[in-house]
């Protein structure tokens, strides 16, 4: 049994974790030429551009995502300053908390939720000094500055336990920013009297302030992008090294490297530089899931889920690589079985999936017209045999009722159904020829006896006999 066959990717090399090849040596390997002949010129003018920005230190990784989590922390800080901001995070978290889609706001959320007695007092108490807050802003006393700051750094901490999304920044700043670009739009003195009655409430504080946290709030968000485009343009030639592995499985390149840009772009949003692992490790598999996502389903005529095509890299790596190596053969489905801890039954149903559908208009060779399907039976159809056959049968049957009366023809057809949809009763008959039944029986007897006179008889023995 062919067993290397079986696998969908027979040349696949897995990317180890830390197998990140610079694009240099990577367009210099034999593969790489050949990759470079069938490129064209965008795709080799990218190559160049990728090639300028040198991969993270694991130190500026680290600064890079100090930079992004101080620059989301003053975005908090100076939405959590108006009450209105406090009541609009505070109702989000009660909507989001009811309609179970906390991980929208919050990007490590799922991990806390995992401890629901953890992060039902995480989430009473971050609703908690929200309110404390909301008081302290509201009161008619005078608070001070100390006071306020002290509960907000408790709110930060306890959102930094999650780490919170662009929705959860965009949803706090959008009011704020929304006021600075009208309040910048009117260029008379009566500006704020230009201004509704509830534009005016919402903050209770001098437009002067808003513009000066709205201004905070746009060069932080603009810090954001920096950090991340450095994080993404430093990252790029990695997303090279993994779509150069899958770029012989149906699709262009160039497709792939815009299929692991996107994959790229959530790294970038889901990576913590606390957690000690270098980014282009936490990278890999968010661009090979975003990869190996489009080929499931846009290279194949029938589309094969995600998961099934992530096992089948994973058989495929252990025949082409591992066993091969190791063994000098291809492994059987026992082994395979042995080795992925798979039932035979799962691994045999798994490779259905591995064959491809074949088109009937498919060429049967390249320098020939035909097709393949002018070489499949069709079952419903009557064979060129059959059809002459039968043609003649009915034309020796037609010249053989002719010798009886017209009457006697007539009867003899509707009672066999001979050029008939159906065979007819004696009553039937009778019925249209206005005559009793068993005057039809009488003439249906008389013709089948001229009907087995030795000639005629020997005449449809003859053409039987040449039929069969």
């Amino acid at each position: 049994m062919p067993q290397r066959k079986l696998c969908l990717f027979e040349d696949e090399q897995f990317i180890d974790e830390f197998d990140v090849e610079p694009i240099e040596e990577a367009l210099d390997d034999e593969e790489g030429i050949k990759f470079k002949k069938v490129l064209d010129d965008s795709i080799t003018l990218y190559f160049k551009e990728v090639a300028n920005h040198p991969l993270l230190t694991r130190e500026e990784e680290v600064a890079l995502g100090r930079a992004i989590e101080v620059a989301e922390r003053d975005i908090i800080k100076a939405c959590l300053l108006y009450p209105t901001q406090v009541i609009k995070f505070y109702n989000l978290l009660v909507k989001h908390s009811q309609d179970k889609t906390l991980d929208k706001l919050f990007k490590d959320y799922e991990e806390l939720a995992k401890k629901e007695q953890e992060v039902e007092t995480w989430l009473d108490l971050l609703k908690k000094e929200l309110n404390d807050l909301y008081n302290l802003l509201t009161t008619e006393e005078k608070q001070s500055k100390e006071d306020i700051e002290v509960i907000i750094e408790k709110i930060l901490d306890l959102i930094y336990k999650v780490r919170p999304t662009k929705i959860l920044l965009d949803e706090l700043s959008c009011e704020i920013r929304d006021f600075a670009k009208r309040y910048k739009s009117l260029h008379n003195q009566n500006i704020l009297s230009k201004l509704s009655m509830k534009e005016k409430d919402f903050f209770g504080i001098p437009a002067e302030e808003v513009l000066a946290s709205a201004e905070l709030i746009e060069n932080r968000f603009q810090e954001i992008k920096k950090a991340k485009e450095q994080f993404a343009k430093s990252n790029l030639r990695l997303i090279i090294s993994i779509a150069r592995k899958y770029a012989s499985h149906g699709a262009l390149l160039a497709d792939l490297i815009q299929e692991g840009n996107l994959g790229l772009l959530k790294a970038i949003e889901k990576f913590d530089y606390r957690r000690g692992f270098k980014f282009s490790t936490y990278a890999t598999w968010w661009i090979r899931q975003s990869i190996t996502k489009y080929l499931a389903e846009h290279t194949r005529t029938i589309r094969i889920p995600v998961h099934i095509i992530e096992t089948i890299y994973k058989i495929s790596k252990i025949v082409s690589t591992k066993f091969y190596q190791e063994y000098g053969r291809d492994p059987t489905i026992e082994d395979l079985a042995n080795i992925t801890g798979m039932s035979i039954e799962r691994l045999n149903q798994i490779f259905k999936y591995v064959k491809q559908p074949l088109s009937l208009e498919a060429n049967i060779h390249h320098d020939e017209d035909r097709t393949l399907l002018e070489f499949i039976e069709d079952g419903n159809s009557t064979r060129p045999d059959e059809y002459t056959f039968n043609n003649e049968l009915s034309e020796k049957v037609r010249i053989l009722l002719s010798t009886l009366s017209s009457r006697e023809e007539k009867v003899i057809r509707l009672r066999f159904g001979i050029g008939e949809k159906e065979a007819c009763t004696l009553e039937e008959v009778g019925q249209k020829f206005g005559v009793s039944k068993e005057r039809i029986r009488q003439i249906e007897s008389m013709a089948l006896r001229k009907l087995k006179h030795p000639k005629r008889i020997k005449y449809l023995k003859n053409l039987l006999f040449h039929g069969t």
